[in-house]
């Protein structure tokens, strides 16, 4: 901080510990008697008061409401110094990052050895949004895939020409005059011009091993749901265009909780519970899959077989995930959702990551009439993000989730629900 900065320093922390949602907190409480998502705000908030030359956050929008990620994007903005910050939030990256740093290079290093490029670096920089970074991202992954098929081509045309031309090189000729010496004649230039193939060839395939990419493996960390099954009045039906009504909320409400509220989901359709905090999107989503709480109003009629994937990570006891997952693994049902490396580790032992991607194989694997995701996207590192929107997208089951995560609302390609402020 600067001397200047002194003077309004009084001014800048109420105004911060306002925007942070700590304006109404006791300054006497000690920092134990605080929730650890007001620690984490008191933390950023002092930070930013602070005003260092550089500022480096680890994920900042972390227990920030709607209101706080809009006042730490302008501040970002505003910011005189350089930002360094690591982050899931997507919509706040394309706010406010003008470059991004991909710890995962692989395609562009495999662009790189194609051409002969130094290809030793452990890290790639895109410059400008979010936005930008995947369309490069997706870019290199594709040329990546190209050049590998490209290669590989080559590869088989020149070991086929080198065998062919071996044949030739130790074929027999038979001339049709019996002169020694015209005999020796053909032999010998068959056994030149085979030489000389059998060298191209090998030269070329040299260059081509030093510039030899890796096969892309972009599919294995990605998620792949399987075909759902349809419930109507005639029987299950695997057809994606099964009619009905799956779910019917009529006047929900919990007192304190969620305030009244009715929709309708057919059989196939996917919908998106959008709310501010404190709006009740577990307790609706938790009323759904396991019946309605304390102090419930009106009512929710759901096809039977609805599967919660609550929003904390799994624990013992936990009725969606096997007991033998936490000694033996998650094995073979893990397919489509967790990397096959970690099918054989306890689910304990797995990162938070993984023990999401398993939850989600575990409840994709029930055959539920209504699948239910309290935010779906906690957890999961950006790659995956994006992989597993795709896979949702892509799936023709009955599908409802809840959601904070501003990119995935403002790209939703289903319905949206948009809740009240509890009352």
């Amino acid at each position: 901080m600067i001397t200047r900065d002194a003077w309004t320093i009084d001014t800048r922390l109420e105004q911060t510990l306002e925007a942070l949602d700590l304006g109404g907190l006791d300054r006497s409480r000690p920092l134990d008697s605080l929730s650890p998502g007001q620690r984490a705000r008191l933390r950023l908030a002092l930070t930013l008061v602070d005003r260092p030359e550089a500022l480096v956050l680890d994920e900042p929008t972390n227990h920030l409401d709607a209101d706080g990620r809009e006042y730490l994007t302008r501040t970002i903005d505003d910011w005189q110094g350089p930002v360094l910050l690591t982050s899931h939030d997507r919509a706040f990256i394309e706010r406010t990052a003008t470059a991004l740093l991909d710890l995962d290079p692989t395609p562009w290093r495999a662009v790189a050895i194609s051409q002969g490029e130094p290809a030793d670096f452990g890290a790639y920089r895109v410059g400008g949004s979010y936005s930008d970074y995947l369309r490069d991202k997706a870019a290199a992954r594709s040329r990546h895939t190209a050049i590998h098929a490209d290669q590989q081509a080559e590869k088989r045309r020149l070991v086929s020409h080198q065998r062919d031309s071996t044949v030739v090189g130790h074929a027999r000729f038979k001339p049709r005059t019996e002169i020694r010496m015209a005999q020796k004649y053909y032999a010998d230039r068959a056994q030149t011009v085979s030489t000389r193939r059998i060298n191209d060839d090998s030269r070329r395939l040299s260059v081509l091993a030093a510039h030899e990419v890796p096969k892309p493996r972009y599919d294995q960390g990605g998620f792949s749901f399987p075909r759902a099954m349809r419930t109507t009045t005639g029987g299950t039906s695997p057809h994606p265009h099964a009619m009905g009504i799956a779910l019917a909320v009529r006047g929900a409400s919990v007192e304190g909780r969620l305030a009244p509220t009715s929709f309708e989901v057919r059989y196939g359709e996917h919908l998106l519970v959008a709310g501010p905090n404190g709006s009740g999107k577990t307790t609706l989503l938790e009323w759904i899959a396991r019946g309605a709480p304390s102090g419930a109003h009106g009512c929710i009629d759901a096809a039977s077989g609805v599967v919660l994937v609550p929003q904390v990570l799994p624990r013992p006891g936990d009725p969606l995930i096997p007991e033998d997952a936490w000694h033996l693994g998650i094995g073979e049902a893990g397919k489509g959702f967790v990397p096959p490396a970690a099918w054989n580790r306890p689910l304990g032992e797995l990162s938070a990551g993984n023990q999401r991607r398993a939850q989600l194989a575990f409840a994709a694997r029930v055959d539920a009439q209504i699948l239910v995701i309290d935010e779906p996207t906690n957890y999961l590192d950006l790659n995956a993000l994006e992989s597993l929107e795709e896979a949702m997208r892509e799936w023709e089951g009955t599908l409802v989730i809840s959601t904070h995560d501003e990119w995935l609302i403002t790209r939703w390609w289903g319905r949206l629900h948009r809740l009240d402020e509890k009352r």
